[in-house]
């Protein structure tokens, strides 16, 4: 049936409804948790113009499915296969697009690295099959292709629904759902880690580290390792003690200053000398991290010598 402009808006609070319905079922399996299932804050996308409405809902469904409800998209999609609920197999991997299609368009794509590359692919043969080409650039492509994200949507978000009722009449839902719940209570959002990097990174002399940055390269392999401690009331202490690790191993300790910073602080001309300040600083530091300011400040007996 073909989709026009007039039911767009209708097809979209469809799938707010569905997503609705999907998180009703789980809070009655698992709890009300919001960890299990939280609707992103930001309402129903505009949908027009027809691009920019399709990148809004590749968005919206991108932090619905891999953050405000993540543990539990994940869960059922994997629990999909066992009851037979995507005979096609298409919907299984909708997820896996949306997460490609978000990285398209709000990421740079490097040429020579295959995942980037398996990416694009994917991208393309997405594109081709929904609007016609694989590079969309008019207005009647983006129509098409936002027409079929949500629709794609609706269907999946079903699916997982679908799913859920038939955890509900499993003979062994109360272990399913145990299992469920556990994931549930294991998780820890990238804003927890982050808090949680901070204070560590604190802790250890470390204040200029980045940490939004450093949760972000890691705060999948810190979930999946979480998901193996066998007692949920050690996750906080396991979550510690991994944040802790990759702190040790994959960072080093910057200094909060420069070569240039040596050189206008004391009136020091480019040379030797100013490396020699550098690795008393090194030094300094390493035994007692400080900020900038202070750091020259224990340098400045060094460079009076």
């Amino acid at each position: 049936m073909e989709v026009t402009d007039s039911d767009l808006y209708p097809l979209a609070l469809r799938l707010l409804a569905e997503t609705e319905h999907l998180r009703s079922l789980i809070f009655a399996l698992i709890g009300s948790d919001e960890r299990a299932f939280e609707i992103p804050s930001v309402g129903v996308p505009r949908l027009q113009p027809a691009e920019l409405g399709f990148i809004r809902m590749v968005s919206w469904l991108f932090v619905l499915y891999f953050e405000t409800a993540r543990v539990s998209v994940k869960f059922l999609t994997g629990k999909i296969s066992v009851y037979g609920a995507d005979r096609t197999t298409e919907l299984s991997g909708h997820s896996r697009v949306v997460r490609c299609l978000r990285t398209s368009l709000q990421h740079h794509l490097e040429l020579k690295s295959p995942d980037d590359a398996e990416t694009r692919e994917l991208c393309f043969e997405w594109f081709k099959k929904n609007c016609g080409t694989a590079v969309p650039d008019a207005d009647g492509h983006w129509k098409g292709c936002l027409i079929a994200i949500i629709q794609q949507a609706v269907a999946f978000v079903s699916v997982l629904a679908g799913v859920a009722r038939n955890i509900e009449k499993d003979d062994s839902r109360e272990l399913i759902c145990s299992q469920w719940r556990s994931r549930v209570n294991r998780y820890r959002t990238p804003l927890d880690c982050e808090r949680l990097v901070s204070q560590i990174a604190g802790d250890m002399g470390r204040d200029h580290l980045d940490a939004g940055l450093l949760t972000k390269r890691n705060h999948q392999k810190w979930m999946s390792a979480l998901e193996l401690i066998s007692s949920e009331a050690e996750i906080d202490q396991a979550l510690r003690r991994l944040v802790e690790t990759t702190l040790l191993t994959e960072t080093i300790s910057v200094l909060p200053l420069s070569g240039d910073d040596i050189m206008a602080e004391f009136g020091i001309s480019p040379g030797k000398r100013v490396g020699d300040l550098l690795k008393i600083a090194r030094k300094l530091y390493d035994e007692k991290p400080s900020a900038r300011d202070e750091l020259l400040s224990q340098l400045a007996e060094f460079a009076r010598r």
